[in-house]
């Protein structure tokens, strides 16, 4: 299945090699553009402003120009903590360091962004104080905030992640840190823990990042699990091996275009969920759930599917069984028209993509493409999970997956702000008519520690844009695999029906292991 070439691929990559060949020279146009326009700005603000990288700009597209698109980092930790000494600690850490030569390590901390002529730039922000960037969130006592429940915790995600990071002055930095207690219930009394909550810009960071460089910022300098020394412990990947994997990621951008644009037989994805009028801006949140990592291991043994594979398989069967049950509840269709219209569904979910190896500089910045995997009803609706897995692993685990990766990403770094967003705004992009997002995290085995207390917790919500239904992030950490929710507005109705998908989501993933027992008895 995955790994053999078909003589019919290797014709396309022929011919994707000789298309690649003569749009190459084409590159030079947004790089002259880019290069004349970091002159203009720097003419314009002064040396210390600048047009903003391509590989940063994701955010420049009009549907992620949202609150919804900005990013939530969530731990909690098992005591309680001091905002001063958060602050203290980010700020030795991250926001203050510098280099051998005494130049700021991480200028996008202090740094404002802002368009000209249609073009993202940023520079240092002259009035940066950290002061400003740091607060517990407050009741109206002006007491710090307990959540007693997941329904209060859900609420302060929901009230930050749908509003700006700083309302009413959006050339501050952008990102926040907020910090609030949580009361758990124990073995004889009440335990008080604290959570911190970043919110921050995809334009700082993604995935790869917020793990390695920001998450250490918070963490004790003596844990050995620190994100922070996973290269370090790994051998670096050369030039050379870097220059020959992006020579051959080159020749397969056409192949990789085209899959992004059209992974599924539709354009635009068509289902009930997709297509629910009322859809505005705003996400839902669900805090995490806990589910065993241990099956999923069991299913990938037992079937040879990689887990973000199983993953996909168990959310697009959610998926189709939700999307009929909002058939049934608006249009009253009866279930053998549903049987039959249902297997013509679309959906679509983006992966992120991360792109940082051994050798990377552990900076602020983006190493990430996205890659979009695409089913229509009749692929999922067996009676037999096991079938649909099989279904899926045709669909994603194929050759050269990897490779489209590294191909879409020095692309888009070319392209992105190398033209007005008045040209940009007028373009198809793939993101356009996609029902979700889905990102899953491998986080360390076992507990890390900050400020001596453990982190019971770590969590991310998903970057959304508009149109999209539903963002679902997976984290494993600690030997404890977390789900997370969230969903756009009007897609789902309430916060409750965010929580009934999750039962379905349960039950799906149930079903797949029980196929499993069955298979194996």
């Amino acid at each position: 299945m995955a790994g053999k070439i078909a003589p019919g691929l290797i014709v396309k990559l022929c011919l994707s090699g000789v298309v690649s060949m003569m749009i190459m020279p084409l590159m030079l146009i947004p790089i002259t553009i880019k290069c004349i326009m970091k002159i203009i700005i720097k003419l314009r603000f002064g040396w210390t402003a600048d047009l903003v990288p391509g590989h940063d700009c994701s955010t420049i597209l009009k549907p992620m120009r949202t609150t919804d698109s900005l990013l939530l980092l969530y731990l909690q930790l098992d005591g309680v903590v001091a905002l001063e000494d958060v602050k203290k600690r980010m700020q030795d850490n991250l926001i203050e360091i510098r280099d051998d030569n005494g130049k700021i390590l991480h200028p996008k901390l202090t740094s404002s962004y802002f368009w000209y002529g249609g073009f993202l730039a940023t520079q240092v922000y002259p009035e940066f104080d950290a002061n400003q960037h740091f607060s517990y969130i407050r009741d109206e006592n002006q007491d710090i905030v307990v959540c007693r429940s997941h329904e209060d915790l859900e609420g302060i995600l929901e009230t930050i992640g749908n509003t700006e990071i700083h309302p009413g002055n959006p050339n501050m930095p952008l990102w926040h840190v907020y910090v609030f207690h949580v009361e758990q219930v124990g073995d004889a009394n009440l335990e008080k823990h604290t959570s911190i909550l970043l919110h921050i810009d995809h334009m700082l960071v993604d995935g790869g990042a917020m793990s390695m460089t920001v998450l250490p910022a918070f963490l004790d300098r003596n844990d050995e699990n620190n994100p922070a020394t996973l290269f370090k412990n790994l051998k670096p990947v050369s030039s050379f091996t870097r220059t020959c994997l992006l020579v051959q990621a080159s020749f397969v951008t056409p192949l990789a275009l085209w899959r992004a644009y059209f992974p599924g037989p539709h354009f635009h994805d068509q289902s009930p969920l997709h297509n629910r009028p009322g859809k505005r801006r705003g996400r839902l949140f669900l805090s995490s759930q806990s589910f065993s990592l241990d099956n999923f291991k069991r299913i990938r043994k037992h079937t040879g599917a990689k887990i973000n594979t199983i993953l996909f398989a168990c959310v697009f069967r959610t998926l189709l069984k939700y999307s009929k049950e909002i058939a049934k509840r608006e249009t009253h269709s009866s279930d053998q028209d549903l049987e039959k219209e249902a297997k013509d569904w679309q959906f679509t979910l983006t992966m992120p993509q991360g792109l940082w190896i051994p050798g990377d500089k552990l900076e602020l910045r983006n190493r990430v493409a996205g890659a979009a995997n695409a089913c229509v009803g009749a692929d999922v609706c067996h009676s037999d999970p096991l079938e649909s897995l099989s279904r899926m692993r045709q669909i994603m685990e194929v050759p050269l997956r990897d490779l489209y990766a590294w191909s879409l990403a020095p692309f888009q770094s070319t392209f992105l702000n190398s033209v007005p967003t008045a040209i940009t705004d007028s373009l198809p992009w793939p993101i356009d008519g996609v029902t979700g997002i889905i990102t899953n995290v491998a986080g360390p085995t076992s507990h890390l520690k900050c400020f001596g207390k453990n982190i019971v917790q770590m969590t991310a919500h998903a970057t959304m844009w508009e149109d999209l239904d539903l963002g679902v992030v997976v984290g494993s950490y600690a030997g404890d695999l977390r789900i997370s929710l969230v969903g756009r507005k009007g897609s789902f109705s309430s916060r409750e029906e965010l929580k009934e998908f999750m039962e379905y989501l349960k039950k799906e993933i149930s079903s797949m292991v029980d196929a499993i027992d069955k298979k194996g008895a």
